[in-house]
C-alpha cells in the first residue's frame, strides 16, 4: 500500500492519496455572501464575452479545475436544471477564466444549496489575467444575471480561507463572510460534515 501524504502550501488542504487516489482531505472555509451596494465596484464588461459551459467547450475547464471529469459531466447531465458554467472569452476568443452556479435544491460536491437562491463556485482565472479585475469582472456579469435572469437574491460562495488574493477580490466586489465551514471529503465526493447553505 502506497500512502501519500501532501501539504499544498497555497490552499489549506491536507489530502491523502493511495496509488494516486485521493482518499480524503481536510478543508477550511469561508462562506461569503454578496452584499452589493457601496462597497462593490462598477465592472467594465465591455470586451467580455460569456457563453455557458457545454459538452463543446467542457475540455479548458476539466484541465483547470481540480473537479474529476464525472463531477462536472454530472453537472451537466444529471443537475442541468440546478447547475450552470459559465466561461469568458476576450474579443480574440481567448479564454480569461470560468464558474459554475449551483442553485437552490442542488448539490454541489462541498454543499447542499438550500438556504440561498444560488452558489458560485470553481471560480478560475487564467493565470494571465489575475491582478487585473478579471475576477470582478466575471462575477458582475454572472451576479447581474442572477439577479435579472434567475431572481436570486441571496448569493453566496465558499472559498478556502488562506486563498487571501480571492478572498480580497470578493470583497472589493461586494462579498462579506458571513460563515465558516470545515470538513473532510473523502474519495472526492462524500463531505463530513456535508454543509448546507
Amino acid at each position: 500500500m502506497n500512502i501519500q501524504m501532501i501539504r499544498f502550501t497555497r490552499k489549506p488542504i491536507i489530502a491523502f492519496y493511495i496509488h494516486g487516489r485521493q482518499l480524503f482531505a481536510f478543508y477550511n472555509h469561508w462562506i461569503m455572501q454578496y452584499n452589493g451596494g457601496a462597497d462593490s465596484e462598477e465592472s467594465d464588461e465591455s470586451h467580455l464575452l460569456c457563453e455557458k459551459i457545454n459538452n463543446a467547450n467542457l475540455d479548458y475547464c476539466r484541465r483547470q479545475t481540480a473537479f474529476p471529469d464525472s463531477v462536472m459531466e454530472r453537472y451537466l447531465k444529471e443537475q442541468s436544471q440546478f447547475a450552470e458554467g459559465f466561461l469568458f472569452k476576450d474579443e480574440n476568443l481567448n479564454v480569461l477564466g470560468f464558474m459554475w452556479v449551483m442553485y437552490r435544491g442542488g448539490n454541489e460536491s462541498q454543499y447542499r444549496v438550500r438556504h440561498c437562491d444560488a452558489l458560485v463556485f470553481d471560480v478560475f482565472v487564467d493565470e494571465k489575467m489575475r491582478g487585473k479585475g478579471m475576477c470582478g469582472r466575471m462575477l458582475s456579469y454572472v451576479i447581474r444575471y442572477l439577479k435579472e435572469e434567475r431572481g436570486a437574491s441571496t448569493i453566496r460562495l465558499g472559498v478556502r480561507k488562506n486563498n487571501v488574493s480571492a478572498i480580497k477580490s470578493y470583497k472589493k466586489n461586494g462579498w462579506k463572510i458571513v460563515g465558516t465551514a470545515k470538513f473532510v471529503q473523502f474519495f472526492r465526493r462524500i463531505n463530513i460534515p456535508y454543509y448546507s447553505i
